[in-house]
């Protein structure tokens, strides 16, 4: 299995998204925004470099107090595909962690891919560019739309799922994502129990999750991750301990793999017992991985 850290993946990242005949990627996403939206190149650049504030200016200019008040900013917002597009393009440092998931589900074997939440299309881009069958699922419109003309562009094949109409299909795929995902959800919990249906057995699900209040990005609505782990537990997902060079780059980047189980009851009675002690006293969370998850 290909394995590169730092500056090899950063390339790797750059060279799967950029379009043909360019060699910056900067320049290429903008170049499609351009083309994708028939507006100029001084108005794609404006739009991306302002979509930051203007994502939170959308956000705060509605009460966002009820799922149907945060999920109705997913399905309407515009400058959130700015902003997805710009990010990618600008820090590869930081996305180059989207190769090292594709390098763990290359070296699982995995050939069915949802990403999940998954904006723009980019990690969608990359998974099918190497050979995986991909399946996006996300419950903004705008995004799917602009993820999918983003593949056709490129001559890659995906399947799409708008999650406000459609379920994720039963024992499906080996290798789920969930990337920078989870903190926007209002009840995660019911999420992950679909994504765990929606994994084969022995299927894994790769995430993160970026918890507590960010003044920037009021739509981080998670204040921590102690409601995803045990989450991840109750719907029968075992998380893994990073073994090999992929899964300790994933881990560096905190990110988190867990696999499909069946998990008996002595075990979900002391995971339980777990977050009990949690609740009344500070103890960290890699205590219990340790215990627990290996």
């Amino acid at each position: 299995m290909e394995m590169v850290t730092g500056v090899g993946l950063e390339e790797r990242w750059r060279d799967a998204l950029l379009l043909e005949g360019e060699t910056d990627l900067i320049e290429s996403s903008v170049r499609e925004l351009t083309e994708y939206f028939g507006i100029s190149r001084v108005d794609a650049l404006e739009a991306c470099v302002t979509a930051l504030g203007e994502s939170k200016r959308e956000w705060e200019a509605e009460p966002r107090e009820t799922p149907h008040d945060i999920e109705a900013f997913y399905r309407t917002t515009r400058s959130y595909l700015f902003e997805h597009l710009w990010w990618h393009a600008t820090d590869p440092g930081e996305c180059a962690a989207n190769v090292a998931l594709l390098d763990y589900a290359r070296g699982i074997g995995a050939y069915e891919y949802l990403d999940f939440g998954s904006g723009a299309g980019s990690n969608a881009i990359l998974f099918a560019r190497h050979g995986l069958k991909v399946t996006l699922a996300d419950i903004s419109p705008t995004l799917l739309a602009f993820a999918r003309w983003r593949l056709q562009r490129r001559g890659l094949h995906a399947e799409f799922i708008d999650l406000n109409h459609q379920p994720l299909p039963p024992n499906r795929f080996a290798f789920v994502t969930a990337v920078d995902v989870l903190e926007h959800l209002c009840d995660p919990a019911a999420e992950l129990e679909k994504i765990s249906q929606t994994l084969v057995p022995g299927g894994v699900f790769a995430f993160n999750f970026r918890a507590g209040h960010d003044p920037e990005r009021p739509m981080h609505i998670l204040p921590s991750g102690a409601p995803i782990f045990q989450a991840v537990r109750d719907c029968g997902l075992r998380t893994l301990a990073p073994r090999d060079a992929t899964a300790k780059e994933l881990r560096r980047r905190e990110f988190y793999c867990a696999k499909r189980v069946a998990h008996s009851r002595v075990r979900r009675w002391g995971y339980r017992a777990l977050d009990n002690v949690r609740q009344t006293v500070s103890l960290p969370w890699a205590w219990g991985q340790t215990i627990f998850f290996r």
